[in-house]
């Protein structure tokens, strides 16, 4: 499918507003660094931003100039819930001459090694978290994944690990991306009783946990208790360096769908929706990899409609941790059927960004994403001077200020 489906919402950000947007980087934010600076920095700037675009609006109110779609998406998530996908373009990209070589032992150092960064400057970060800031979201930073620390993540293939990541789906490697939901390993489970209600409630035991994944009682309990994880209700996804390396993403409604052709009953779903899943760190998530983070099923069905997922289809992210061969079976089948769907398809450029809701809570429903394979030619883009670096995207987690019950940084103003 193409970014044209009616779950996703297609803006492209006005010239206008656009200019606007560098001019005040370059004016208000050139001495400050986005990694490290105080979140209400961002704030004023969202702030700043929406008073522009509303104050432009009242006194140009054609519809030529292509702000009404954005304000109206902008006052949704600013008042309601289930915010839809949001492909915005034209956005600000890096300047020509930001594009560094990476080096090859290239590190998460993002805020203060601009080699780590690989690029000069700050623009894809201070445009992800504008944008996150007046979908009524802020950024939130992972305590364990790419070193932790960092409020951006620089989505990319590392030179050192070439040969050994070119064939992995990782935020760090080239293989195939299967769908996903971010940071499904968090938890608010907090002892040995939460985890043993959270498990009455699926339907196992702990101790069948223990023999799922061959770990001890005391190592299951330490490292979903850890507080090492991320709560991520949405991610935003900045193009900054891609030739041809598409993302997709996928709705409930379209896994439902998939599962219903694939031959899924009712009360396969319901089964799924009651099922205990361990989900589990994966590599990029340094000292973390490979605890054990949520038990939880991988859908929440409502006895009609599928409203939400907590799914990684990647190899090893999911273990079924119950007792029926049955149920173990049927997982089994419907992670096949994951890593198969239909998706929606976008070719994010330097202009381009995606919001994706992660989580589902409240009224608001997610979406999975994943993306294509990388093609060697994306290993080796052209920049300036005759050099090279590689793909790349920003990537920022974000936080919901409305699932926390928080007034928005646009409150007063909307």
């Amino acid at each position: 499918m193409t970014p044209d489906s009616p779950d996703v919402v297609n803006i492209t950000l006005p010239d206008v507003a656009r200019e606007y947007v560098v001019e005040y980087i370059e004016r208000d934010l050139v001495d400050l660094n986005p990694y490290t600076c105080d979140v209400s920095t961002a704030h004023r700037f969202a702030r700043k931003f929406w008073e522009f675009l509303t104050t432009f609006y009242r006194n140009v109110p054609s519809t030529k100039h292509g702000l009404r779609e954005l304000i109206k998406i902008i006052l949704l998530s600013n008042t309601k819930g289930n915010i839809p996908a949001i492909f915005l373009q034209n956005i600000p990209t890096e300047p020509a001459d930001s594009f560094l070589v990476p080096g090859k032992t290239r590190g998460f150092d993002y805020a203060h090694n601009p080699f780590d960064r690989m690029k000069k400057y700050y623009y894809s970060e201070w445009c992800s978290w504008l944008i996150a800031c007046v979908l009524n979201h802020d950024a939130t930073i992972h305590p364990s994944e790419h070193g932790g620390n960092n409020r951006f993540h620089l989505i990319s293939p590392i030179p050192g690990a070439d040969k050994k990541l070119r064939n992995i789906g990782a935020s760090t490697g080239g293989g195939k991306f299967f769908q996903h939901s971010d940071a499904t390993v968090f938890t608010d489970l907090s002892t040995i009783e939460d985890i043993r209600e959270r498990l009455y409630h699926c339907n196992t035991t702990i101790e069948s946990v223990c023999v799922a994944t061959n770990k001890p009682v005391d190592q299951i309990v330490a490292e979903i208790t850890c507080r090492k994880f991320a709560r991520v209700d949405a991610t935003l996804l900045k193009g900054v360096l891609n030739l041809n390396t598409k993302t997709n993403i996928a709705t409930p409604r379209m896994l439902q769908k998939s599962l219903q052709d694939d031959g899924f009953s009712k009360r396969d779903l319901v089964r799924l929706s009651r099922m205990p899943i361990a989900h589990i760190a994966g590599p990029a998530d340094g000292a973390i990899s490979g605890y054990i983070g949520e038990i939880a099923p991988p859908i929440i069905f409502d006895g009609k409609r599928l409203i939400g997922t907590c799914i990684n289809s990647a190899e090893t992210r999911m273990v079924y941790v119950g007792e029926s061969s049955d149920d173990a079976n049927l997982f089994s089948k419907f992670i096949t059927n994951v890593r198969n769907m239909d998706t929606i398809s976008f070719l994010l450029t330097g202009t381009d960004l995606l919001f994706i809701p992660n989580a589902c809570y409240l009224d608001q429903t997610n979406y999975t994403h994943g993306r294509e394979r990388l093609g060697g030619n994306e290993y080796n883009i052209p920049i300036a001077g005759g050099q090279f670096s590689r793909r790349m995207h920003c990537r920022l987690y974000a936080k919901s200020f409305r699932r926390d019950n928080e007034a928005s940084i646009l409150s007063g103003l909307v």
